[in-house]
């Protein structure tokens, strides 16, 4: 015949305070043959696998369950927990008993927008709401950039303000003066140390729309460059205008330097006897910043028509 020896049923549970900082580690009923000298919790969470995990030494209470506290700030990390327990034998051997979970609720942000966008100034505000963390908020950080390669990303941090929302304000001179769209991602830093992307977000921020015209005089020996509505974050220091006609590619390139009028207009005259070519010209308009860059506004286009010969008639040769 056969006889089955099994140990007792230990019990293991946690209990956490409501600001999910601490929690109670509690082994009821622990007994194993050979005798129990000590216990010891096995902790870590599951996010990142076992990079986490600490061992906690337990103390036995008048009842005689054994307990001990895990704070999460020495663990900084949110979701499940695994916890083992095992028992030291007065033999010597360590023996695995049983084990359970517990979990810490993820820090959470309900909405993070773009606003009060300024394309002239090149500003934004960033607004974080719905902030929340068991434990508190400690820090609330925005990463942004505009290129697809993160190669302008910048950290913003945000402020609170009396109604619980997160601000900061954004300047694209951050970001080498790029308009376009801007990606923003929100991230909480908690009490106990957590810290996690909890949204994503967009804002695009586009420059004042400048407007180029051309006009020609009734010889078409000369055309007047005009730029006007010409605001750029950062400041503009001078416009220039790079003029070709596209016969023969560019090599017959020039660069025009603008004069600003008392309208805030920049105007440039161009010589076609400086480019000596009829048909289609391109014309693009560059602003110089007053942080040294050059930066491509817009393009237009004019045409210088092809000289002809109405009729061409061949006399009698004696």
């Amino acid at each position: 015949s056969t006889v089955s020896v099994t140990a007792p049923a230990s019990k293991l549970t946690v209990t956490g305070n409501s600001s999910e900082t601490s929690y109670r580690i509690t082994a009821s009923n622990v007994a194993y043959a050979g005798g129990v000298k000590g216990v010891k919790f096995a902790v870590w969470s599951e996010t990142g696998g076992q990079d986490d995990l600490k061992w906690y030494s337990a103390v036995k209470d008048a009842s005689g369950n054994w307990n001990s506290d895990v704070s999460i700030a020495d663990h900084k990390t949110a979701g499940t927990y695994q916890v083992h327990l095992y028992v030291e034998l007065l033999g010597g051997p360590e023996k695995f008993l049983r084990g359970t979970t517990f979990t810490v609720s993820n820090p959470s942000i309900t909405l993070l927008a773009g606003e009060s966008v300024d394309g002239a100034a090149g500003t934004f505000t960033i607004k974080a709401s719905g902030v929340k963390a068991a434990s508190g908020v400690e820090m609330v950080e925005v990463a942004v950039w505009s290129r697809s390669n993160q190669s302008d990303l910048k950290w913003y941090t945000l402020s609170a303000n009396s109604q619980g929302e997160y601000t900061g304000r954004v300047s694209i001179g951050n970001h080498n003066w790029n308009y376009g769209t801007y990606t923003m991602h929100g991230y909480i830093t908690t009490k106990t140390g957590i810290r996690r992307c909890a949204i994503t977000s967009k804002v695009s921020v586009t420059a004042p729309a400048s407007k180029l015209a051309v006009t020609g005089n009734s010889s078409e020996t000369n055309y007047r460059i005009t730029a006007s509505n010409v605001a750029y974050a950062g400041g503009v220091k001078d416009v220039k205008f790079a003029v070709w006609s596209e016969t023969g590619g560019q090599d017959d390139l020039k660069w025009y330097s603008a004069v600003k009028d008392a309208s805030g207009n920049w105007i440039s005259d161009v010589s076609i006897a400086d480019h000596k070519t009829a048909g289609t010209y391109q014309v693009h308009m560059y602003a110089e910043l007053l942080s040294g860059t050059d930066k491509f506004l817009r393009g237009t286009t004019f045409k210088v028509s092809s000289p002809s010969i109405a009729s061409l008639t061949g006399g009698s040769i004696n």
